[in-house]
Formats: structure tokens, sequence, C-alpha cells
């Protein structure tokens, strides 16, 4: 047997992860033909209020067994809790459904009961109006209460002594294992029932046996069990702890269900002057009926860790609550935990889901961050190719250029103008440039222009270059970079401009010079 094996009332076990003293297995397909068809222990899972309340599926409750303590396992013996000096609710414990609808109608008939069904209830809708979701060694509890007064507490009595020894053991009983085949005879006889019925009878999910003739007979019979035992003190305690949590998460359903009754400005008065609940108490309550509407997985756990549990997201609830967390260098569960340890456990959890939440943002915008250094890197990788072609381009293009000139035949067979015709051309063209230049706006510019033309001096020539240049480029340094080249490029091609002016003036030169002196200057072969 596994670790976390749960028995049904019929005696099918299954395994499952949970950590829970009683948990649910699910149905699926449950109906005509399914297996479990028509055991009166299947559950209806319900959902919604009033109309529109409506069943979503089935299943059974389990009972974990217990491998330390195999005497705390599910038994069929039929028990009670109560006790006779006072006016307390007392509770059945029972996997006999015909015995606790026996007993539920001689309640019904006693003065001092206090709960008291609408009438025309049928044999289910009177035992499930009773019974408390919880279960205690597999068994069903049910809940009975009466008037606080003297009527009350004789019925009490008169009631309970007629079903019960001393010890709380149903008179009738049979003994653990007769009583263990009594109830394995009703689940049979039950689900025999339900396949007879008719296809349009079908739909009745659960049967209820309520008579003795209906069940085969059993022959087994012991002796009743002697005195109270350990499993039977450790169920009560689970009962009780359990009832707290269920109560809560009743009240708080009945509050929800209540203020959607009252008018508008009622709810605080009702509040206080018919339950005598504080506002805070009871939105406390609503919100855990409202997040645990199937107290079972949580019904061993106390009002407080419910509390501490609204923190756990909904999603990671379930799974919060099955497996074991870390306190102190300890594996504890939820149940196992201490208040204190179950809220240091959930804070430990947010920091470390904040934590993980802070370290993928930083992963997120390092990525980011990558992408853009890289954009920028291909960005500057394919301005430095467009340059770098620009700059290849441009050195062909002068390469053919030069190639060109050099090879272009010099024209010294040309027949130049004569000195007086030069003469007469350079005088009217400085006519021409000195009356532009002091008619036109840019005079003083002009007349600098003259005077240097005047003087002739080579070194001023390179100076003024040089200077030029200088400007040029300290201006280009202030920009960036793609402007810095687009302006350091406009001088060069200002430049160029004037180099092939100089050029177009010193062909002119050598074209014009008389022949001897053109070879005098310069060294031509023969």
């Amino acid at each position: 047997m596994s670790k976390n094996t749960y028995q049904c009332a019929c005696g099918r076990t299954f395994s499952r992860s949970s950590t829970a003293e009683v948990t649910g297995c699910c149905l699926p397909d449950y109906g005509p033909g399914h297996d479990c068809f028509g055991c009166p222990y299947v559950l209806e899972l319900m959902k919604g209020w009033g109309e529109e309340r409506r069943v979503t599926g089935h299943e059974c409750r389990a009972q974990k067994l217990s491998l330390k303590t195999p005497e705390e396992n599910i038994t069929y013996q039929t028990g009670a809790w109560y006790d006779l000096t006072n006016h307390n609710t007392a509770s059945v414990y029972t996997l006999d459904l015909p015995w606790v609808l026996n007993f539920i109608q001689a309640y019904l008939e006693l003065e001092g009961a206090a709960y008291r069904p609408k009438e025309g209830l049928t044999a289910a809708e009177m035992e499930r109006y009773c019974r408390g979701a919880g279960l205690s060694l597999g068994r069903r509890i049910y809940s009975f209460g009466f008037t606080p007064n003297k009527k009350g507490m004789a019925a009490k009595v008169q009631l309970f002594q007629r079903f019960f020894d001393a010890n709380g053991i149903a008179l009738d009983t049979l003994g653990p294992k007769g009583d263990r085949q009594k109830i394995l005879n009703q689940i049979e006889a039950a689900k025999a029932a339900a396949r007879q019925t008719t296809e349009e009878a079908a739909s009745v999910a659960i049967t209820y046996p309520t008579s003795p003739a209906e069940l085969p007979p059993v022959e087994l019979r012991e002796a009743p069990a002697p005195g109270r035992t350990i499993a039977d003190v450790t169920a009560e305690i689970r009962f009780y702890k359990a009832q707290t949590v269920q109560s809560v998460i009743e009240i708080g359903k009945r509050l929800t269900e209540a203020k959607g009754m009252l008018e508008h400005g009622q709810w605080l008065d009702w509040l206080e002057g018919s339950v005598e609940i504080s506002q805070r108490t009871a939105q406390r309550f609503m919100q855990l009926a409202d997040t645990f509407p199937n107290a079972s997985p949580v019904s061993h756990l106390s009002y407080s860790k419910l509390l501490a549990l609204l923190a756990v997201p909904e999603e990671d609830r379930e799974e919060f609550l099955e497996v074991t967390h870390n306190v102190g260098g300890e594996e504890k569960t939820v149940a196992e935990m201490s208040k204190r340890e179950l809220e240091k456990v959930i804070r430990e959890r947010d920091q470390a889901l904040k934590e993980q939440e802070r370290l993928r943002m930083l992963a997120d915008a390092s990525e980011k961050q990558a992408e853009i250094r890289q954009k920028k890197l291909e960005e500057k990788g394919q301005e430095l190719y467009e340059v770098k072609s620009q700059a290849a381009a441009e050195k062909l293009r002068y390469e053919r250029e030069l190639k060109r000139l050099e090879s272009r035949p010099v024209e010294v067979a040309i027949q130049g103008p004569s000195e007086e015709e030069i003469e007469r051309i350079r005088e009217e063209a400085r006519a021409e440039a000195l009356a532009e230049a002091e008619t036109g706006p840019g005079y003083r510019h002009n007349l600098w222009l003259e005077n240097l033309v005047k003087d002739r001096s080579q070194s001023y020539f390179w100076d003024a270059v040089k200077s030029a240049v200088y400007v040029l480029t300290a201006t280009a340094a202030q920009k960036t970079g793609r402007q810095a080249r687009e302006t350091l490029e406009q001088g060069i091609t200002f430049l160029q401009t004037q180099i092939d002016e100089l050029r177009r003036q010193c062909n002119m030169v050598m074209i014009h010079e008389p022949p001897g002196e053109l070879e005098e200057d310069f060294d031509f072969d023969p």
C-alpha cells in the first residue's frame, strides 16, 4: 500500500498525492452503466445558489488509510458523540443509511428537537439535511440539535439511550465484521435497484434503501465491541476540529445568501442585531466560503490557517496544500505547520516569486539592451561599408581621370594666339573683374583678391589654404560622424573644383608658351 492510499465506503482503494485526511475521488461520466451508479455514497458536486444551483459532477468521498495506526482506518460500525448533561449538539457517525433514516425520523418526532426541515422531503433530501460535509474514519457525520430547555434535555436523553449504549456504540451493532458486511450488502442492493430502474428514472443518481426487507440477510454476528478505543477518541478530536472550519464556511455561505436578500442599507443592521457578527468577521466568513466551497480538503485545518491560505493564489492553492514545504530544515505539510510557520512559508514563497519576477525582468532588459547594441553595431558596420564603398569609387574615379590625363597628347602643334592677343584678353578680364568687384556686394572681398593678384605671393596662398583646411576640420569635429563626413566631403569637392581650375590655367599656360621656353621649362622626350 502506498503512502497516500484512500479507501471508499465500498472498500475500493486508490492513491493520490494529497496529504488530506479525506479527499474526493472524481467519477467522470457518472450515470447508468457506470460501476458506481446507484451507490448511496456518491455525492453530487453542486455550483450556484437558488434557481441557478446545478450539478457539475459526482465524486465519492474517501478516508486516508494509516500505515502506522490501522485501527484508525475506515470502520463500518455506527457510533455517536454526545453529552447527556448539556444542551449541546450531538453527532452520529455511520454508513448505515436505513439506520440513520430511522434515527432521523425518531428525532423529528421528539418535542425537544431543534432542527426541523420543511415537510414533504424525500428520504434522500432528509438524509442530506442532517448530514455534515465531513467524514470520520470513513463514516458520514450527522448533527442533531435540541432546544435549550427541559424538553430539549429530555429529548436528547430519550433519543440516545434508545439507540446507543453508554459507550456511544449503536445497540443493534453486529460487530466490526458484521457491520462491514451489512454496509457492503446495502451498497450492492442500492446499485442493483438503480440498474433495474427504467431509462426515464435513471436520472436519480443515488438510491436510498429504506426497508430491511430489501437487503440481503446478514449471517455474521459478533458481540458488541467493548468500550471506547483510541480510534474513537482520535475521530472525535478530528471531528471537532473539522466542525469549526465547516461551521465557518457554512455560515459564510448563508451570509452571502442573506446579503442578497436584504435591501440596500439593511446589511450592517442585520449583522449586528440578528446574528451578532461584525462586518469584518462576516467578510472573512464570506470570503472563506467563496474560496473553499468544498471544505473537505481543508477541514483538518484551523480557522487561522484558512485565513493565511487566502494569500496563496487560487491556481496554486491545491498544489500548495498537497506538497511539503521546508520549515527550518524540516519538510512539513500545511496540516503539520503552526500558524506562524505557515505564514512564514507563504511570505518566503511570495518573496521567491517576486525575486524570480525581478530576475526575469532584468534578463528581459539585458536581452533588449543586447539587441539595441547589436543593431547599432550593424548600423555602424553598414555605415563603414558605405564609406569604404564610396572611397573605393572615388579612388577608382580619380585613377581613371589620372590615366585619361596621362594618355592625353600635348597639343604642341596648335598655333596659339599672339602675345598681343593674350595681353589684350588679360587686360579686358582684369578690367571686367575690377568693375564687378567695385559695383558688386562683395566689394571688399574682391578688393582683397585684387591685392592678392597684384602681390602674387605664393606663401600667402599656402597659408590661406592651410588655414581654410584647419577651419573646415575644426568645424567638422563639432558635428556627428555622418554630418562631419559630409562637411569634409563638401570641402574636398570645393578644393577639387579649385584644383581643376588651377590645372586648366596651367594647361592654358602650357599651350600658349613659346616653343623655346616650353622646351626649356618641361623636359619632353623628342
